[in-house]
């Protein structure tokens, strides 16, 4: 059984934050139309499935009652922002449950077997949302459902969290800081460069989560050479000391060079390696179970050949988009290099030798 999974349905572009947003139901569309331009929905080794919506006490497992009826309620009676950057529209509960319902789905499929790993196209996002707070186009904080459903119901008590949007998973951060079954590893830009402005070295968890936040800023103008190595030299070790018996990833594309809301420098063929790396890392401790949820990624024209870059590569298919090399600026690649660096020193302090 080699087979993916890929969680996706048309209604996931009912939630609409209105004209101009960048979180627009479009990307749902635009990654729908490159899987099928690719044929990747009709390939042997894929399996489509329709997510079923989640309940509000697999909701609960991460917010609060009062908190999930605060949207529900306000989306009943028309919609309306919750913060400058995050706007309801009537169906954007629903759509949110189905979102959290998306990544439950990709779960129980890799568990039951019928896939080996998964992509849940899911939106809204969720990894800047809170205990009881919608921030940054986030509403319910769907991989953290999906991590506490894995511990309470499914009894794992290693799990991985891999974050690669191009900003810091604050919300994520929050759920777990003090979280011993669970270990959450950001790449991210600089927070002093971009939103939300956490996510530094520093931030590494308190009590039995010490060291379960790991945190790894990119100075802008970081491409495919220096991130994929960042990626490769914490992630490899961090899976050797923590086995992790699931790996989960938040993944945006919105370090895609041409995104316009943030300033890393991905080309569409890094996404393709990316994928290699995550696989490599499932492979060695997690029974090959990796289940990646959809995060952020606004440029239009490109989402969907990013996605599908990745489907390709989990599904084991070379079917590559691919462009042109972007030289990375030297001064740079020595930054980055300074950061690893720094990391690793502190990791060691936490975790021994690493």
């Amino acid at each position: 059984m080699n087979k993916t999974g890929i969680v996706i349905s048309y209604n996931y572009m009912n939630h609409d934050p209105g004209l101009g947003h960048p979180e627009s139901p479009n990307r749902i569309k635009a990654i729908y139309e490159s899987l099928q331009s690719r044929s990747l929905l009709n390939n042997s080794n894929i399996k489509l499935y329709e997510p079923l919506i989640a309940l509000q006490p697999e909701v609960k497992l991460v917010h609060t009652e009062d908190y999930i009826n605060k949207i529900k309620v306000l989306c009943e009676s028309g919609g309306g922002p919750l913060d400058l950057d995050t706007v309801a529209s009537p169906d954007t509960y629903k759509t949110a449950l189905l979102a959290v319902g998306g990544g439950l789905t990709a779960a129980r499929k890799v568990l039951e077997g019928e896939v080996k790993n998964a992509f849940a196209f899911i939106r809204p996002p969720g990894h800047h949302a809170g205990f009881s707070k919608a921030r940054g186009f986030c509403f319910f904080n769907n991989i953290a459902v999906l991590a506490e459903y894995l511990n309470k119901v499914k009894k794992f008590n290693r799990i991985m969290i891999v974050d690669l949007d191009v900003h810091h998973g604050n919300g994520t951060q929050e759920i777990f800081y003090s979280s011993p079954y669970t270990l959450y590893l950001s790449l991210h830009q600089d927070g002093r460069t971009l939103y939300p402005g956490t996510g530094f070295p520093t931030e590494i968890g308190i009590g039995e989560g010490e060291g379960h936040i790991v945190n790894l800023p990119l100075p802008p103008g970081t491409g495919d050479k220096s991130y994929i190595a960042a990626l490769k030299e914490i992630l490899y070790p961090l899976t050797d000391l923590f086995k992790p018996e699931i790996l989960l990833v938040s993944w945006g594309f919105d370090t895609y060079h041409r995104d316009g809301l943030a300033n890393l420098q991905l080309t569409s063929q890094a996404y393709t390696e990316i994928t290699g790396v995550l696989l490599q890392a499932a492979s060695k401790h997690s029974f090959d179970r990796l289940i990646i949820l959809l995060e952020g990624g606004y440029n239009i024209s490109m989402l969907g050949n990013l996605t599908s870059n990745v489907v390709a590569a989990l599904a084991g298919l070379n079917n590559v988009y691919r462009e042109p090399e972007l030289a990375e600026d030297v001064g740079i690649e020595r930054y980055v290099k300074r950061v690893i660096q720094d990391l690793k020193t502190e990791l060691k302090r936490i975790w021994g030798p690493f």
